[in-house]
């Protein structure tokens, strides 16, 4: 029997929505242990280097002949943290995304702006809401950090912007830290509030310390999975494991990878468009210490190798999942057998009953 690579997974079963990922600069006015950022830096910060990155980004999509649509993903650090946010950020903000729709060579296709944000502002709150109502194809991907992030007045603040920028929410995302997901196991209010009135999306946590203290066990996030299918089944990574299968039927990955693009604070392309592996090597995580292509496809082949991917009834339909993340250890590995595949067995022991 014919192996197939990782390279071929990839290319089969790559998503034809690309994400172009653009980190315009690391400084913020949180520090989240999660995150490995250099949230002091103001590398970025200009207007020029802010418009030039249009440059790399233009040539992508003009070279891109396989993507049906493009979601460009902006984000900081805290793109309107109140301390940097001036009309002249602002302007920034608004060129880099009038030379990427107008440069472009689209023939038809989608192009969508999301701003990743914490929604921290507040004396800024009038210039960002008039910024975004002129930006009519952007939209704001709110971090909701559940456990971790917010003391009793920032939470506060989360919540007013939450109200006020309502119209102008894409999704709400949250990262899969054992913090987090052992909150919403326990059942969280404000997260059901969110989860109702909002699309709801969960990142792979992606290990980018040598500390373990928020990486779950994956028994966890079995448990948790579960609760999304039963509680929460809009989720955007649950939805795979509850489509119905019909001949032929087939999901694409949720990792974005071999049709995406990523680029950091200097302008740089990261190899393989993949950030989590840029911030690992960064970070001198040891799993990381190759090429990220390297590192990537090594992800993929140890994946694929321990859980037997192939033969497993549900590859077609399985959403894979981040495997820089699997690799660096964003779970403590304490089940042998895959979370994904009993995930569906989960589910179609439901549609049974």
């Amino acid at each position: 029997m014919q192996t197939k690579s990782s390279a071929d997974v990839i290319f089969e079963k790559r998503n034809k929505s690309s994400e172009i990922i653009i980190v315009l600069f690391e400084y913020c006015n949180f520090n989240c242990e999660f995150c490995p950022q250099n949230h002091s830096s103001k590398i970025g910060l200009s207007y020029e280097e802010i418009v030039s990155k249009a440059d790399t980004v233009i040539d992508y999509i003009n070279g891109n002949k396989f993507a049906t649509e493009f979601v460009v993903r902006i984000m900081g650090g805290e793109l309107f943290n109140d301390e940097i946010v001036t009309d002249e950020l602002l302007s920034a903000y608004s060129q880099l995304l009038h030379r990427i729709r107008t440069e472009s060579n689209l023939q038809g296709r989608d192009l969508d702006f999301v701003y990743v944000t914490n929604f921290s502002m507040k004396e800024c709150r009038d210039k960002v809401l008039e910024y975004i109502q002129k930006e009519t194809d952007s939209a704001f991907v709110v971090s909701y950090d559940i456990k971790g992030r917010f003391n009793a007045k920032n939470l506060e603040i989360f919540k007013e912007n939450i109200e006020i920028y309502a119209d102008y929410i894409r999704n709400i995302n949250t990262v899969m830290t054992r913090q987090n997901i052992e909150a919403i196991l326990q059942g969280h209010e404000y997260h059901d509030y969110l989860y109702d009135r909002f699309d709801y999306s969960w990142d792979m946590y992606v290990k980018t310390t040598t500390s373990m203290h928020e990486a779950p066990l994956e028994s966890q996030v079995l448990q948790f999975y579960k609760l999304l299918v039963d509680k929460y089944p809009e989720v955007e990574y649950i939805r795979p494991f509850l489509k119905k299968p019909e001949l032929g039927s087939f999901n694409h990955t949720i990792c974005s990878r071999g049709n995406n693009l990523s680029i950091d604070e200097y302008g740089n392309r990261l190899a393989d468009g993949c950030a989590g592996t840029h911030y690992l090597k960064r970070q001198d995580i040891p799993i990381a210490t190759k090429s990220n292509t390297d590192f990537i496809s090594s992800s993929v082949d140890d994946f694929l190798e321990k859980y037997n991917c192939f033969a497993c009834p549900y590859f077609q339909r399985c959403p894979m999942a981040c495997f820089s993340g699997i690799k660096s250890g964003n779970m403590i590995q304490d089940m042998d057998t895959c979370i994904n595949k009993l995930t569906f067995d989960y589910v179609e022991e439901k549609w049974k009953s």
